[in-house]
């Protein structure tokens, strides 16, 4: 799905964010990626005025289990001291409870594609799938889906996690389940982790809710990183992580989890991240753009930097602070999502942008409003399975 066209375009009167702030009012894509900031037009340009909208890296979405978004939240107990003790009620219910079954029932490809469109429409255009990689993701999926890397699920459920850890693809990020818990084996695992030589510079844990004082500085002076998913240890455990130390430091990424415990899509991770009051609101877009992509390895993505791939997304002019107004944002108001150079998700008034581009476009609605969807996509949406709750196609 993802092109170069030599057909220029060029955004004006915009408002270029980046995490430190408004960074210019303008913009050319050329060839699919980021030619210049701040570009006066040239003849043959497409431009476009945004009337003062905010134009954004590609947002990052740093962990999710892409094929059980077509689940709802689901637990046993009203709060659990670790998530392994979750895991093994769901896996007890496999069989017989219809929330598990039936879900379970539906292609591999179709729910993957129903994790890829949650990303899509959020203008999460790139995200980190922490499950075995499937040929359903190599071709014509709606998003980019981060590789390579090396993982495995946890301590409990790894395996033979030294041998996980060698195999991880050199200079690619290993990734693991830790610490997903408030009890005293919860405060341990990183500790384990360490003893295996598995903590290192590409170590990426995920969730990290029981980590203490001590091990967060560890993660720190090891150049590892987590990753945070503030509304799934909430919804589980009834607490989350303390990742100031660890954003401060730039080591921590914003990761949605499924919607099998998180609360949506990156929007819905960004309210429940903020509501912790642990981070201001220029600290989270880090989260999701520049520090994501260098601890995920991804130097190509997080920044409108000349020369990387197009893969941003248009939101309404902010009525105040650009990084505050973020907080407000839901799926329905992104004005457009570009991948490559190629706009897939985005309003009506900017379908001029889709034409310049050589993109069909399919008229759908998204949570009651009207929006275009790239006509690729949204067939494929039409004779999926499974809908997208709150898509009409």
């Amino acid at each position: 799905m993802f092109f170069k066209t030599n057909r220029a375009l060029i955004f004006r009167n915009a408002q270029i964010l980046d995490a430190a702030g408004i960074t210019g009012d303008s913009l050319r894509v050329e060839r699919g990626r980021i030619a210049a900031p701040s570009a006066l037009p040239r003849a043959n340009d497409f431009v476009v005025d945004l009337d003062g909208a905010l134009v954004l890296p590609g947002l990052i979405n740093a962990h999710d289990h892409l094929a059980v978004n077509n689940f709802g939240r689901l637990k046993y107990r009203a709060v659990y001291t670790h998530a392994h003790q979750w895991t093994l009620d769901l896996e007890a219910r496999f069989d017989s409870d219809p929330a598990i079954t039936a879900p379970r029932a539906v292609s591999m490809a179709d729910r993957l594609f129903i994790g890829g469109i949650k990303n899509l429409l959020a203008g999460a255009t790139t995200v980190c799938h922490h499950d075995p990689w499937h040929p359903a993701l190599d071709y014509n999926f709606p998003v980019r889906v981060a590789r390579p890397f090396g993982y495995c699920h946890s301590l409990q459920r790894g395996g033979d996690i030294q041998k996980s850890f060698r195999k991880t693809p050199r200079g690619a990020p290993w990734i693991i389940h830790l610490a997903e818990g408030a009890d005293d084996a919860a405060a341990r695992e990183l500790d384990q982790l360490d003893a295996l030589n598995c903590l290192r510079d590409n170590t990426i844990i995920v969730h990290g809710v029981g980590l203490t004082a001590r091990q967060r500085e560890k993660i720190i002076s090891r150049g590892a990183a987590m990753v945070w998913c503030p509304s799934s240890n909430s919804f589980l455990l009834d607490q989350t992580a303390d990742v100031r130390g660890l954003a401060a430091a730039q080591r921590v990424a914003l990761g949605t989890d499924s919607r099998l415990t998180g609360a949506g899509d990156l929007w819905d991770e960004w309210r429940a991240a903020l509501a912790t009051q642990q981070l201001a609101p220029r600290d989270l877009f880090r989260l999701v753009t520049a520090d994501a992509a260098r601890i995920l390895h991804l130097p190509r993505a997080g920044e409108l930097k000349v020369g990387a791939p197009a893969d941003l997304i248009i939101l309404p002019r902010p009525r105040d602070d650009a990084f505050e107004s973020l907080a407000q944002i839901r799926r329905a108001d992104l004005q457009l999502v570009m991948i490559g150079g190629k706009p897939v998700y985005g309003d009506a008034a900017l379908e001029s942008v889709f034409a310049r581009v050589g993109v069909r476009t399919a008229r759908v609605r998204v949570d009651g409003r009207a929006k275009l969807l790239a006509a690729n996509i949204a067939e494929r949406l039409r004779h999926n399975s499974i809908p997208e709750k709150g898509v009409e196609c």
